[in-house]
């Protein structure tokens, strides 16, 4: 009997030990939506490798912005914050881009990097710490499989729509790109950058502002949304915008990731 009794103590402790652990180790599904203010009271952010040197005010964006595009009305969202900040990504990133309706942050917290799975509301939609799992199912490839291919039509500058290249010109530090056709006509003004096109439209950044334009070089929205000064030591390089393979992008605004997205 009093082997049982402790028997029967033993796999009770166990139990408890067990359930703790899982408690301490919060695991969501993809179906559920984790309020921002909860995940800034759960997680313990840590410092990553991004260093936020010039952050603007979270207000200076706050109405949609109306645009015309091929005859037709597009509006840009105000950011919707995900209360991830900046300063907790976990190495250096040039950019984060929506894949399958989804973007994920790789952040350092107290339990070491972690993965935030964002949808399109700026909604924490899974957190994990094993990468394989979090975008399981995602095709992250088909994108820059299909650009890369067409690139190699090109014999010079760099191919980002159907029929356009970007040539870049300068000094590193201080690059100027612009849109050309693949026959070499200059189609745009000067960028600091300019993405990979996604239905026709691409980012624009100039001074730390994000516009956008069209496959013939017109500015559909000039330059005027403003985002955060990001460093990333030790190459000191800081947030771009390379590519947008849907209608949302990530932008840094006033220390913490927001998503803005292009209704059409």
């Amino acid at each position: 009997m009093k082997k049982i009794t402790i028997l029967f103590t033993t796999l009770c402790l166990i139990f408890m030990l067990a359930a703790c652990k899982q408690l301490n180790q919060p695991s969501h599904t993809q179906s559920e939506t984790i309020d921002n203010e909860v995940i800034s009271s759960q997680f313990s952010f840590s410092k990553g490798d991004a260093e936020v040197v010039n952050a603007v005010s979270e207000n200076s964006f706050t109405k949609p912005i109306k645009c015309t595009y091929n005859g037709k009305e597009i509006t840009i969202t105000p950011p919707k914050f995900t209360g991830i900040p900046v300063q907790s990504v976990y190495s250096y990133k040039k950019n984060y881009q929506f894949i399958d309706g989804y973007v994920i942050f790789d952040i350092a917290t107290d339990d070491g990097l972690t993965y935030f799975k964002v949808d399109k509301n700026g909604k924490t939609i899974a957190i994990n710490n094993d990468y394989k799992k979090i975008t399981e199912g995602r095709d992250s490839d088909k994108y820059m499989g299909e650009i890369l291919e067409a690139a190699k039509s090109i014999s010079s500058g760099r191919l980002i729509g159907s029929n356009v290249v970007i040539e870049q010109f300068g000094e590193p530090g201080s690059y100027v790109q612009y849109l050309y056709s693949v026959d070499g006509e200059r189609l745009s003004e000067g960028y600091d950058s300019i993405s990979y096109f996604f239905n026709g439209l691409a980012l624009t950044v100039k001074d730390k502002k994000v516009g956008l334009i069209d496959e013939n070089g017109n500015e559909i929205l000039t330059p005027s949304i403003s985002f955060d000064t990001i460093i990333y030591p030790p190459k000191n390089k800081g947030y771009s915008l390379n590519f947008m393979f849907e209608d949302a992008f990530v932008i840094p605004i006033d220390g913490e990731f927001a998503v803005i997205n292009i209704q059409r």
